[in-house]
């Protein structure tokens, strides 16, 4: 097996475990808001969520990158990975912006007077606690597989952050 393919069965796996990951987060995230009432950590599943997508997109791109350059992508396949880039930067503006309006909304009915529903916080601990400890499973998998690769060098890394 050539360096390249071992490192692109390094990085399929890290992506494929990291799918697994932001599956998890996405409905610990949920489910801490249904017993929370908390809309952060509903936009917490979201953007794990969004990482769910983002990887799946990332792992079709590596494989597509070491194609040869073809009629429909004449100078090679490496521009899907700005392409990539681009889209989830723009998917992750949205997950931003219903985060925003979910506040502002909530900040414009209290200064309206409206009661706002009280937070139950018991839960809050353990999810955040469950979630850091896989975030951080999560970096040292990926940190490790990095350094296993013999060439280092990813081309979505970017979708391997927590």
């Amino acid at each position: 097996m050539t360096s390249d393919a071992r490192a692109r069965g390094i990085e399929q796996r890290s992506l494929r475990f990291g799918i697994v990951a932001n599956a998890v987060m996405t409905l610990a995230g949920c489910l801490a808001h249904v017993l929370t009432g908390s809309s952060a950590l509903l936009l917490d599943g979201l953007y794990s969520a969004v990482l769910i997508g983002s990887s799946l997109i990332a792992s079709r791109i590596s494989r597509n990158v070491v194609r040869p350059p073809d009629r429909a992508w004449p100078y090679g396949y490496k521009g899907q990975e700005a392409l990539y880039v681009l889209f989830r930067s723009l998917v992750l503006l949205g997950v931003i912006g219903f985060g925003l309006r979910s506040s502002l909304g909530t900040l414009i009915d209290w200064w309206r007077g409206a009661e706002i529903a009280p937070l139950t916080l018991e839960p809050v601990a353990a999810y955040t606690a469950a979630v850091t400890s896989l975030c951080w499973l999560l970096s040292w998998r990926h940190f490790r597989d990095w350094h296993r690769s013999p060439t280092r060098f990813w081309c979505c890394w970017s979708v391997l952050c927590c």
